[in-house]
């Protein structure tokens, strides 16, 4: 699992739109906002400014202090490297 909580945000009570500012969420993947211990998966990621939460959010505004918890993307392999790496993978285990 990975953190990102560079820059600034602003959420309002009940609002699933999150604003960044200093933010580069479009390479992220998704995953959680968290703020002061409440967590809400976000439901997609529009730009490195602007997410949208998954359902609205349960807590009073946050603000500078949040971070979004994500699990890195692996790249997919093609599938006859992918058989090369496992043969190899094989053999290093004998």
């Amino acid at each position: 699992m990975a953190i990102y909580h560079d820059g600034t945000v602003a959420v309002q009570k009940h609002s699933v739109a999150v604003t960044g500012n200093g933010t580069l969420w479009s390479h992220l993947p998704g995953g959680l906002f968290t703020y002061r211990g409440l967590a809400v998966p976000i439901a997609s990621i529009e730009s490195d400014t602007s997410l949208t939460l998954a359902y609205a959010w349960p807590g009073a505004d946050a603000g500078s202090d949040y971070a979004i918890s994500y699990r890195p993307v692996q790249p997919q392999l093609d599938p006859g490297i992918a058989q090369i790496v496992e043969a190899l993978e094989a053999l290093a285990a004998r």
